[in-house]
C-alpha cells in the first residue's frame, strides 16, 4: 500500500511551548527516530525531542515562514523541508539556525499551495493547489510535470488538492481532493 510520507498530526493540541503564551495547534508534523517535526499556523516549525525531556518543549524553533506552514517532511535526523500556503518551501539542516535555501514552489501563479510531499528516495517534490492542479518539481525547482483539471469525456478530473503522499520506494504519488476523490499518478517512462 501507499505509505502516507509526512504522517499528519493534523489539529493536535500541541502547544507553542513553556512561556510562549500560545495555544497554537500542530497544522501537520512527522515524527522519525524520537524526532517530532511540527509546523503551526503562524508559520513556525518547532523540532520536539522524545528522547530529550518529558516536557513538550521544542528544542529548536524555527520562524522564516511568514504563513500557514501545510506541511514539514524529515528526512532522517538532519535534514527537513517544509512549505507554507504561500508556496514558500524551504530546505533545514536541523543544526542551523536558519534555512540553508528556499524555493517559490507556485512562482508567479498566485495561487495557495494546499499540499506539498517530498519523496523519501529520489530528490523530487509535489505541490497542490486549490486551484486544481499538482506540480512535480527538482529540489532545484525545476519543473517536471504538471498535473492539471481537463475538462470533457476522457479528461483526467483534478478537485482542489487536500493532500499529497508518495509511495515510499516506487515512483508513485497519491491525491486527495476535497471532493473526496484520491488520485494515484506515476511516471509514464
Amino acid at each position: 500500500g501507499l505509505g502516507m510520507a509526512g504522517g499528519g498530526v493534523g489539529g493536535a493540541g500541541m502547544s507553542g511551548g513553556a512561556g510562549s503564551g500560545m495555544g497554537m495547534a500542530a497544522t501537520q508534523g512527522q515524527a522519525v527516530s524520537g524526532l517530532l517535526l511540527a509546523g503551526f499556523g503562524d508559520g513556525a516549525i518547532k523540532l520536539f525531542d522524545a528522547r530529550a525531556s518529558t516536557e513538550a518543549n521544542p528544542v529548536a524553533a524555527f520562524n522564516e515562514h511568514r504563513n500557514w506552514v501545510v506541511s514539514v517532511h524529515l528526512n532522517g535526523t538532519r535534514e527537513a523541508v517544509s512549505g507554507s500556503i504561500s508556496g514558500d518551501v524551504r530546505f533545514w539542516d536541523l543544526r542551523m539556525s536558519e534555512s540553508i535555501r528556499s524555493l517559490d514552489a507556485h512562482g508567479q501563479s498566485g495561487t495557495t499551495m494546499t499540499a506539498l510531499a517530498a519523496h523519501p528516495r529520489v530528490p523530487v517534490l509535489a505541490t497542490g493547489s486549490h486551484a486544481q492542479f499538482i506540480r512535480v518539481l527538482t529540489l532545484d525547482g525545476v519543473v517536471l510535470n504538471w498535473i492539471r483539471y481537463h475538462d470533457g469525456f476522457l479528461g483526467q478530473r483534478i478537485g482542489p488538492v487536500s493532500c499529497l503522499a508518495f509511495h515510499p520506494n516506487k515512483p508513485l504519488l497519491a491525491a486527495g481532493a476535497t471532493d473526496s476523490i484520491i488520485s494515484i499518478y506515476t511516471n509514464s517512462e
